[in-house]
């Protein structure tokens, strides 16, 4: 097995993606767009707001069970999808060996493993044959040369603009694509001069796509005399 393992430097991993958000980077486009349209939102894992959440889309309760069991059926259809690619070499995973000593490198996770073990696509985390694997990453194989490659290339969001602006995201996200740190975007919620944001509960907050390009759109500048 360890012919089939490469190992690369930390700072390539930490271009790709973690497994769960590979599924909407690479996943197939028709998918994801069903899924967004399905579940723009995480409301469904706070109780206290489920009430609200279904009262303000005119859902009942059996439409939203509905909603709840396409969107799972999607997100295993992703899965799929991921690990297809990974199977025919357009994509390839990437993670730590576990017991994980300091100095070790990102090692390239065998096929087999991924198919044949248990994948805890959360955690990026993978248990298979008496082996871990923590944190693990998906990288596009520049090794690839046909239309797939490509593809994948524009589907790799850069920027607020690419991404659906119906779509929710968490904290870490919103910072990364305003180019802040999650600390500094707090501070601006509690001063109150950030992009708008939903609390669910006592800790859960999202932001909407849309809202974090209008606030993006407003602090834009001319010169330093604006401020």
């Amino acid at each position: 097995m360890s012919e089939l393992i490469s190992k690369i430097p930390e700072k390539d991993y930490l271009k790709g993606y973690l497994l769960e958000k590979a599924l909407f980077i690479y996943g197939d486009k028709g998918l994801i767009e069903k899924y967004n349209n399905i579940n723009q939102n995480d409301f469904s894992k706070n109780k206290n707001y489920l009430d609200n959440f279904l009262e303000n889309l005119g859902l009942t309760m059996q439409q939203f069970s509905s909603n709840i069991q396409n969107s799972n059926s999607i997100i295993k259809e992703l899965k799929a999808d991921i690990l297809n690619k990974i199977e025919n070499s357009k994509l390839i995973a990437f993670g730590f060996q576990l017991p994980r000593n300091i100095n070790d490198n990102p090692i390239r996770i065998p096929m087999d493993l991924l198919l044949n073990g248990k994948i805890d696509w959360n955690k990026s985390e993978l248990e298979a044959h008496n082996l871990n694997f923590a944190g693990i990453r998906i990288l596009i194989n520049e090794n690839d040369n046909s239309e797939t490659k490509e593809n994948l290339n524009k589907e790799k969001p850069d920027s607020i603009s690419d991404y659906d602006p119906e779509l929710h995201i968490d904290e870490k996200e919103a910072a990364k694509l305003l180019g802040l740190s999650p600390r500094t975007l707090q501070g601006y919620r509690l001063k109150g001069d950030g992009p708008k944001f939903i609390k669910i509960g006592k800790k859960t907050v999202r932001y909407k796509i849309a809202d974090l390009k209008t606030w993006a759109e407003s602090n834009k500048k001319n010169n330093t005399s604006e401020y």
